[in-house]
């Protein structure tokens, strides 16, 4: 069977690509299960009837991201470890003492909870800030 060729008349530039052999093997799989006359329209479909995304990472967004998924973790070991400590004193000291030591306790947990409160505070910040240039970034692709 001759594969048609494609007019020449409008297209004046060409691109080469080379695949391996499983590359090529399913490359002719695909080629041959999409129905097309041609490679060259098989090709041209994959490239333009597709609709595709292209996403940046911003390294710095990255950074921040990883950082707020530790202070996550460190939050959660901290909960656990704070339930562990109040059921001890509860179940060790006296009621004195163990007043004295949840007095502390309820400080210390004011203290985390105010950091919590300013790492919210930034994470909203952060996402109205990346919302708004992935959308800005998704406006100017549609036009």
């Amino acid at each position: 069977m001759k594969e048609e060729t494609a007019p020449t008349t409008n297209r004046e530039h060409r691109y080469t690509f080379r695949l391996t052999e499983e590359e090529n093997n399913r490359f002719l799989a695909r080629f041959e299960q999409s129905g097309a006359h041609t490679k060259t329209k098989f090709i041209l479909g994959m490239l333009f009837d597709r609709e595709f995304r292209v996403v940046k990472t911003d390294i710095e967004k990255h950074k921040y991201y990883v950082k707020l998924s530790d202070y996550y973790r460190q939050f959660r070991g901290l909960a656990n470890n704070y339930n562990q400590v109040t059921k001890r004193i509860h179940t060790i000291f006296d009621d004195r003492t163990a007043r004295a030591m949840l007095r502390e306790l309820r400080e210390i947990s004011a203290k985390i909870g105010d950091l919590m409160g300013r790492i919210f505070a930034n994470t909203e910040e952060f996402k109205k800030l990346w919302l708004s240039e992935s959308q800005e970034a998704n406006r100017s692709m549609e036009r």
